[in-house]
């Protein structure tokens, strides 16, 4: 019985799969119209992405250009993105 429970606590606190990045990536001006900001200020950071019922770590570089777009929920990612924001993939 023991060792059920310590694999059952194991199997609770297992780590989940690491999330990858949408492709193809949306474009700076598409993430800036869901946003409706000017995310300059990002530039050659991550910040927290958020619209609608999409959640997202997005990543941009020095340039302005997005190199990563982490979503926790792709499908509702998508949907905002190709809905509110112009963003055909």
């Amino acid at each position: 019985m023991a060792s059920h429970l310590a694999t059952v606590a194991h199997l609770s606190f297992a780590e989940e799969p690491e999330k990858q990045s949408l492709t193809p990536l949306p474009s700076l001006n598409n993430v800036e119209e869901c946003q409706r900001a000017d995310l300059s200020r990002n530039y050659g950071k991550t910040f927290r992405f958020h619209h609608g019922e999409c959640w997202a770590d997005v990543s941009i570089d020095e340039n302005g250009k997005v190199t990563s777009f982490i979503p926790e929920d792709e499908d509702a990612c998508r949907k905002a993105l190709r809905v509110n924001c112009g963003w055909i993939d």
